[in-house]
């Protein structure tokens, strides 16, 4: 029983080293260029070079190969595998990014490496030398047992006995040296557990530092501290711990291979060391059933029984083949935890993205749910911009600049559909200068891989994700590769959402501008024509949008008189009815019973000066009408020339004036008289009346609205403003204008009048 017991011990240590070795090889061959790779393949080997000595010392000691001293030898050699602890904390340096106290003290990375090179030698040579020694022995051939003989022997054994007690001291310090590596060890892993933001390396530091540490742990409480403090530890005892420990390690390091997807294996590797552990176990299992089996039968029949185990074969391999379909359905399930998480991620996404219609949140999300599925340095989103060219959106450190669309990187990627690594991108650039303008790129995007947005339907590429490396220095695998397909195909459709939403946004902004700004324009703009005594006077304002530019006003005057306003401010929406609305405040403060209508115009050009950027102004023409003589005193800003059409059928245009409004500060405004005769009209007019146009792009004209108020001229001012209005619409040949239409008519006191 005993011996059956042994060999489970001597098997299972060959089984966890052979795992950590198998591992190991898995790690390294994944890649070998990196030092990550290489630091975590080391530590695993020299960590199963341990339970596999110890499995073949006690297999060789059922043997019988005691006698050949094989045993010991082994046990000699065992001290090699002490190497794990320096790569224990040459890893926790380099996992998950590489310390700087690396890059500090060059070769710091095998000094780690000295003191246990020379523990390992000092055990190996001294106390192998210190033995024989021990055991030297020259009376047999000098022949006497006196003499110098017996002092020779003396001296050596001695000696021996001086090299074996130093070996001693210094295994027990060195047991020292091993906790206290182990405890550095553990810290910095914790320390990187606290720190890092990636939640795929919390948890794969999670699970190493449970597995380690309890490995590390246990193996402490089984070797190093009874050998420091010179404790007796039952041998079954310490094969119970150092199997505890061996299991716990082997299991954490597999585990957060398998299912944390540790140093990004693929998952094929993943899965063929999960397949095997299971598979192995239940190889194991098989053979101690069948050997208690065996042993059983014998003792009972004094006789080996051959047709059992025939028959116990043949039942294990009709119920193995179903049993291992179950393993494989539940190694695929626990394998596939990168892919639902991956399919988390998705859903997670799927969800917040059809909800986020801001460019610069969607940018934010979809680079902060990409970097911590993947643990990668950053993530940016660059996207077509109207105007052109491609630029960061959102905010994840230095933005990179921006991409021109000609320029030669985005040549490249506006051809993918798939993921591609940034440095096959570059080696396809032939030119050098165009390679070299893409280096740059890159360089500043600190991309690794890029992503390309293309919209569904043949819409184009609208942008892409420039990636940065895994915060492990890792590759980018296949899982990685789906995720981001899928994910590219998502994120186009909600950049396209959030651009539109963002123009029905800026849509419904501007239509709320031009509403504010139509209210403004019809508390200023009169909204029927006065009566004034003597005076007949009528009014349009047309305009071409919804808000207009064209500005009109008649204001009664002490006395009876009535002010004349008609004006042309420049832009559209708020900004102009913002600028009309000013002007409609000075002119009624500035009047201030003052007929004075070029000083009135000097005021009005340094008030909007002042209060006005250079791009706004207004042309003007304001002007006071006295009924009772006639009189008409007026300015004009550089305004269309109002015109009077006299009795007789002269034509006087009013041109005296000045420059516009707000073009210029210290401008002198000159005002000019006339009479009106009984019977004389004055027009007043925007350039929307006579540069509205035809068929063939001819414009209606002075002359035809000229023609059309002299055919009307014995009509009230009223219905000559609608003939015209129907003239122009008939010219046209539609009654919805190009540009604002503004039209003041106004008859002098005589026939016709009110």
């Amino acid at each position: 029983m005993d011996m059956d017991w042994t060999l489970f011990g001597a098997t299972l240590y060959l089984a966890c080293g052979g795992a950590v070795f198998l591992i190991g090889v898995l790690i390294l061959h994944e890649n070998a260029g990196s030092r990550l790779h290489r630091i975590s393949a080391a530590m695993l080997f020299f960590g199963g070079f341990g339970p596999v000595l110890l499995g073949l010392g006690r297999l060789l000691s059922l043997g019988g190969a005691s006698s050949i001293a094989a045993p010991d030898l082994i046990v000699a050699f065992s001290y090699i595998w002490e190497l794990f602890f320096p790569s224990l904390l040459l890893f926790a340096l380099v996992f998950p990014k590489e310390r700087a106290v690396l890059r500090r003290v060059r070769g710091l990375w095998w000094m780690l490496y000295i003191p246990y090179l020379f523990h390992v030698a000092f055990v190996l040579l001294l106390g192998g030398t210190g033995a024989a020694i021990a055991d030297f022995d020259v009376r047999a051939p000098m022949g006497s047992t006196g003499g110098i003989g017996s002092l020779v022997n003396l001296i050596a054994g001695l000696f021996g006995v001086a090299v074996r007690q130093l070996a001693r001291v210094h295994i027990r310090f060195f047991s020292f040296v091993d906790l206290v590596t182990i405890f550095l060890a553990i810290a910095l892993l914790a320390g990187s557990a606290r720190r890092t933001r990636a939640p795929k390396i919390r948890r794969q530091l999670r699970a190493i530092l449970f597995g380690l540490g309890s490995c590390v742990g246990i193996y402490a409480v089984a070797v190093p501290l009874p050998t420091l403090f010179r404790v007796d530890t039952p041998e079954a005892l310490r094969g119970i711990l150092l199997t505890a420990s061996l299991v716990l390690g082997t299991g954490s390091i597999a585990w957060a291979v398998v299912r944390t997807s540790f140093l990004d294996l693929g998952a094929v590797i993943r899965r063929a060391i999960l397949f095997s552990g299971t598979s192995g176990v239940m190889v194991l299992v098989f053979f101690l059933t069948a050997r208690q089996i065996d042993d059983s039968l014998i003792r009972q029949t004094g006789r080996d029984v051959p047709i059992f185990q025939t028959l116990f074969l043949v039942l294990a391999v009709v119920f193995f083949q179903p049993i291992m379909g179950r393993i494989e359905q539940s190694v695929d399930h626990i394998v596939s935890g990168d892919r639902a998480a991956h399919r988390v991620v998705l859903r997670r996404l799927g969800r917040e993205l059809t909800a986020i219609l801001d460019l610069d949140r969607l940018a934010e999300t979809v680079g902060r749910s990409i970097r911590d599925a993947l643990a990668l340095e950053s993530v940016r989103l660059l996207l077509r911009q109207r105007g052109g060219g491609y630029t960061v959106a959102g905010g994840d450190g230095n933005g990179g600049g921006a991409l021109a669309d000609d320029h030669p990187l985005m040549d490249r990627i506006s051809r993918l559909h798939e993921p591609s690594r940034a440095a096959d991108l570059l080696g396809e650039i032939g030119d050098e200068d165009a390679r070299s303008e893409a280096e740059e790129a890159v360089r500043r995007l600190g991309a690794r891989l890029i992503v390309p947005i293309q919209l569904p339907d043949d819409g184009g590429c609208i942008g892409f994700l420039a990636l940065g490396p895994k915060v492990t220095g890792g590759r980018f695998n296949a899982e990685d590769a789906m995720l981001l397909s899928i994910l590219s195909t998502q994120v186009g459709i909600a950049v396209r959402n959030a651009a539109m939403h963002e123009e029905a946004v800026a849509r419904r902004i501007v239509d709320e501008e031009l509403a504010l700004a139509r209210s403004i324009q019809e508390s200023i703009v009169p909204r029927r024509s006065l009566a004034v005594p003597g005076v007949d006077v009528a009014a349009l304002n047309l305009p071409s949008r919804q808000v207009g530019g064209d500005y009109y006003d008649l204001i009664p005057i002490d006395g009876g008189g009535l002010g004349i306003a008609v004006g042309d401010v420049s832009g559209k929406g708020v900004p102009a009815a913002l600028l009309m609305s000013m002007l409609h405040a000075a002119l009624h403060v500035q009047i201030n019973g003052s007929f004075e209508t070029g000083r009135l115009m000097e005021r009005l050009n340094r008030i909007l000066f002042q209060s006005t950027s250079t791009e706004q102004f207004a042309t003007f023409f304001f002007g006071v009408y006295e009924p009772a003589g006639g009189a008409f005193r007026y300015t004009n800003g550089g305004h269309n020339y109002p015109v009077l059409l006299k009795e007789d059928g002269r034509i006087v245009s009013l041109r005296e004036g000045g420059l516009v409004l707000g073009f210029s500060d210290g401008i002198r405004y000159d005002q000019a008289r006339v009479v009106l005769e009984p019977g004389d009209l004055a027009v007043f007019y925007s350039d929307g009346v006579t540069e509205q146009e035809g068929e063939g792009e001819e414009q209606f004209g002075e002359e035809r609205l000229f023609e059309t108020v002299r055919r009307h001229r014995r009509e009230k001012a009223g219905r000559i403003v609608q003939e015209v209005v129907d003239g122009v619409a008939r010219f046209a040949g539609t009654d919805r204008f190009a540009d604002d239409f503004t039209l003041i008519v106004l008859r002098a006191s005589g026939e016709g009048g009110a």
